[in-house]
């Protein structure tokens, strides 16, 4: 568990209803133990490194998944990202191609092959 304050030097924010305000946005859930709020850190490591993810995804489709793991901290935290990301569906640009004679036909079949 990690303390809102904690969270707040990380991002650099010093308000605790703006820390509140920015992990509610994120969907992290912000959790009461006697009279401290706490978030947990696989939640908020999660949240953290999600953009940095989806940019790696976005530029390297191939291989983002090895590049990941080669930096992220944890086992936990890499399994984790990686069943919030089969969740989002990752659409490639595609093209439909129509033929409009035996010649085409033959030449789409060659590129293809």
């Amino acid at each position: 568990l990690i303390p809102l304050q904690q969270i707040g030097d990380e991002i650099n924010l010093r308000n605790t209803r703006s820390i509140r305000k920015w992990l509610i946005e994120r969907g992290i859930t912000i959790h009461k133990l006697s009279s401290k709020s706490y978030v947990y850190r696989i939640d908020y490591e999660l949240n953290i490194e999600k953009p940095y993810v989806l940019n790696l995804r976005r530029n390297n489709p191939k291989n983002w998944k090895e590049m990941y793991k080669a930096i992220v901290k944890s086992d936990a935290l890499f399994n984790l990202m990686m069943l919030e990301m089969e969740q989002e569906v990752f659409h490639l640009p595609t093209t439909k191609v129509s033929v409009r004679s035996k010649n085409d036909e033959k030449l789409l079949r060659a590129l293809v092959a």
